[in-house]
Order: C-alpha cells, then sequence, then structure tokens
C-alpha cells in the first residue's frame, strides 16, 4: 500500500464513491439502450434549436 496501512483509510467514504459510480454507470446503460442519447451532430447548438440566428 502507498501508505503503509493495512486498510483503507476512509472505507465508508471508499464505498459511497463506489455506490455513485455504479449508480452513474446504470444511468449511462439506461439512458444508452432507451435511445435518449443524442449525440450526433443535431447534439450541438446551433443545430439542434429551430431558432439559430445562422
Amino acid at each position: 500500500m502507498a501508505i503503509g496501512a493495512k486498510d483503507l483509510a476512509f472505507p465508508k467514504l471508499n464505498l459511497f464513491s463506489w455506490y455513485v459510480f455504479m449508480l452513474g454507470a446504470a444511468v449511462t446503460i439506461y439512458a444508452l439502450f432507451r435511445g435518449v442519447v443524442d449525440s450526433g451532430w443535431t447534439f450541438y447548438t446551433p443545430f439542434s434549436t429551430s431558432y439559430s440566428t445562422t
């Protein structure tokens, strides 16, 4: 270990960060399967609105 400890310095904080990571991963996978992620050229703001000034 880097600090020479036998265990983690903050195990509860480490567990909480794992839960936040898993929650984010679940939301991302859900969004990918539901098709709500629009990352094409229409995601760019001037092309994604009908009120563009260009």
